[in-house]
C-alpha cells in the first residue's frame, strides 16, 4: 500500500507538472507560428494516436507481464526474455511506421491536410518528421511499460518530466533564438524524441534481474492471446477516441482545425490527473489477481475509483461552468476564447466520462479478460463511424464534440455494467452511488453557487484567483463525499496529529 501511495504521489506531481509545461507553451506556439500551423501540431497528435495502435499491445503487456514476474523472484531469467523477445518485435514494427509514414508524406500533403498559407513541400517535410517523431514516441512508450510494471514509477515520473520539458521547452526555444517555423518545431521533436528513447531504454535495463535475455518465440506465442486481444481493443479505441480528428482534419480548413485541436489539447488536460491513478494501481490489480488476494482487490477497486472521481471531477466541473473564464484567463486572447470554450466544455465532459470507465476498464485487463472491450469497441465503431459523419457533416466541430460525449457516456452506461457481471459481481451499485455520482453532485452544487459571483468581465488576476477558489472548494467537495479516501485521509491526519482527537469516519456499507 505504501508503494501505491508513494507511486500514486508521484504519478500526479510528474502529470502536474507536464500539464503545465504543456499548457503553458501552447500560447507561445501559437504566437510564433500560428494558428493554422499549429493545426498541424494537432494532426501530429492525431497521427501519433493512430500509429499507436500498431503498438500490438506489447507496452501493456510489457507492464502486466512485469508486474506478475516482479511478485516471483524465480523468473528472473524469464523477465530478462521476455524483454530481450518483445523489444526485437516492438522495433521491427516501429521501423515498419516510420518508413510507411515518410513515403505516404506526399499523399497526405496533397490530398488531405487543407492548409491556405503554408506551401505542399513544407506540410510533405513536415509530415515526414512527424513519422520519425512518432516512432521514437512509441519507442519511449514501450520502455516506459516496462518501469511501471517493474513499479518504478517515480523513476519513470522523473524521467518522464525531463524528456517532455526537453520536448516542450526545447521547442519553445527553437522557435524563440532560431526559427519561428513549424519546421523547425518538428525537427526538436525528433532530435528531443532520440534522445528520451536512449535514456529511458537505458535505466530500464539497468533495473533488470542480472543476465542476458534472449529472444525466445515461445514466449511470444505465452503472452500473444493477452496482446492480440489488447492490439484488437487500441485499435478500435483509439480509432473511436481520434475518429472525430481524422474526419474534421479532412473536412475543415487548417486553421479551424487548428481550434478544435486546441480545445482537444485542454480537455485532454484531464488524463494528467486521471492516468496517474489508473498508473499507480494497475499492477497491483495484475499482482492481487495473480495471488487470489480477492478481498484486496475489492478494497483497492473503490479506492482506486474514488481516487479517480477526486482527481478528474473538479477539474471538469471548472470546465464546464466555466470554460470562457478558464481560457480568457489562460490566454487572454478574446479570439481564442469566441472558438473554443464550448468545444472545450464538450470534448472535456467525454474525456472525464471516459477516465472514470478507465479503472473498471483496468480491473478486466487485469484479469486478462480482453474480450469485452473488443466487442464493446466494435459495436461503437460501427454505430458511431456513420453518426460521427452526419453530425459533423450538419453542425462542424460542435457536433463532432457532442458525438465524443454520446460515446463515452456509453462506456460508463453499458460498459461498465457488463464488467461487473463477470468481476467483482455485486459491486457495481458501489461503483456508482458510492464511487462516482456522490462527488458529480458535490461538484455540480459548487459550480452552481459561484456560477452567481464570477463573470468574464473580472480582471485576470482576480479572475485566476477565482477559479483557483472555485477548483479548491469543488476539490473539497469531491474529499467529503468519497468515504474510502476521506476516511484514509482523517487517519492519516490523526497519526500526523496525535493529540487532535478526529474521531474515525465509519465507510458506507
Amino acid at each position: 500500500m505504501e508503494r501505491i501511495k508513494r507511486n500514486l504521489v508521484a504519478n500526479f506531481l510528474g502529470k502536474a507538472w507536464l500539464a503545465a509545461i504543456g499548457l503553458s507553451f501552447i500560447p507561445l506556439y501559437i504566437r510564433f507560428i500560428g494558428i493554422e500551423a499549429y493545426g498541424l501540431v494537432g494532426f501530429y497528435a492525431t497521427l501519433a494516436a493512430g500509429l499507436t495502435l500498431l503498438d500490438m499491445g506489447l507496452s501493456t503487456t510489457l507492464n502486466r507481464q512485469m508486474a506478475r514476474y516482479s511478485a516471483r523472484p524465480e523468473d528472473t531469467q524469464e523477465m530478462n526474455d521476455l524483454l530481450k523477445t518483445l523489444e526485437s518485435t516492438y522495433w521491427i514494427g516501429v521501423m515498419l511506421v516510420a518508413a510507411t509514414v515518410v513515403l505516404v508524406a506526399p499523399l497526405i500533403a496533397r490530398h488531405w491536410i487543407n492548409a491556405q498559407n503554408l506551401s505542399i513541400s513544407t506540410v510533405t517535410r513536415v509530415v515526414t518528421l512527424m513519422g520519425m517523431a512518432v516512432a521514437f514516441q512509441m519507442l519511449f512508450g514501450f520502455y516506459s511499460g516496462g518501469l511501471l510494471g517493474l513499479q518504478r514509477q517515480v523513476l519513470y515520473n522523473a524521467v518522464n518530466v525531463g524528456v517532455i520539458t526537453l520536448r516542450s521547452g526545447g521547442a519553445a526555444l527553437v522557435l524563440w533564438l532560431l526559427s519561428p517555423t513549424v519546421l523547425a518545431f518538428f525537427i526538436w521533436q525528433v532530435i528531443s524524441g532520440f534522445l528520451g528513447v536512449v535514456v529511458v531504454a537505458f535505466i530500464l535495463k539497468r533495473l533488470m534481474p542480472r543476465g542476458r535475455g534472449t529472444f525466445r518465440a515461445k514466449l511470444l506465442g505465452m503472452v500473444w492471446p493477452f496482446a492480440a486481444g489488447m492490439s484488437v481493443s487500441s485499435i478500435l479505441g483509439l480509432l473511436l477516441v481520434q475518429i472525430d480528428m481524422v474526419i474534421l482534419s479532412k473536412l475543415l480548413s487548417l486553421e479551424a482545425f487548428g481550434y478544435y485541436a486546441l480545445a482537444g489539447t485542454v480537455a485532454a488536460g484531464l488524463q494528467y490527473l486521471g492516468n496517474p491513478v489508473f498508473t499507480a494501481y494497475f499492477p497491483s490489480f495484475a499482482q492481487k489477481v495473480a495471488a487470489g488476494d480477492s478481498l484486496g482487490l475489492n478494497t483497492q477497486y473503490h479506492k482506486a475509483a474514488q481516487v479517480l472521481s477526486i482527481a478528474v471531477l473538479p477539474l471538469q466541473g471548472l470546465l464546464v461552468f466555466f470554460a470562457p473564464q478558464v481560457v480568457l484567463a489562460w490566454t487572454a486572447n478574446p479570439t481564442l476564447v469566441a472558438h473554443t470554450h464550448l468545444l472545450i466544455t464538450l470534448l472535456s465532459l467525454g474525456t472525464s466520462l471516459n477516465l472514470l470507465a478507465s479503472i473498471p476498464y483496468g480491473m478486466q485487463l487485469a484479469h486478462g479478460w480482453t474480450s469485452l472491450a473488443v466487442w464493446s469497441n466494435l459495436v461503437a465503431v460501427c454505430v458511431m463511424t456513420p453518426s460521427m459523419l452526419l453530425a459533423v457533416r450538419a453542425y462542424g466541430a460542435v457536433g463532432a464534440a457532442c458525438m465524443s460525449v454520446v460515446l463515452n457516456a456509453g462506456y460508463v452506461l453499458v460498459y461498465v455494467p457488463l464488467m461487473h457481471r463477470r468481476i467483482l459481481r455485486g459491486e457495481e451499485r458501489r461503483w456508482y452511488f458510492q464511487d462516482v455520482i456522490p462527488s458529480v453532485v458535490a461538484v455540480v452544487i459548487v459550480g452552481a453557487v459561484a456560477r452567481l459571483v464570477v463573470n468574464g468581465t473580472t480582471p485576470r488576476l482576480f479572475l485566476v484567483m477565482q477559479l483557483m477558489a472555485i477548483y479548491i472548494f469543488m476539490l473539497m467537495g469531491a474529499v467529503l463525499v468519497a468515504p474510502k479516501v476521506r476516511t484514509a485521509l482523517l487517519q492519516y491526519l490523526r497519526r500526523k496529529s496525535p493529540s487532535c482527537e478526529i474521531q474515525p469516519v465509519r465507510d458506507f456499507p
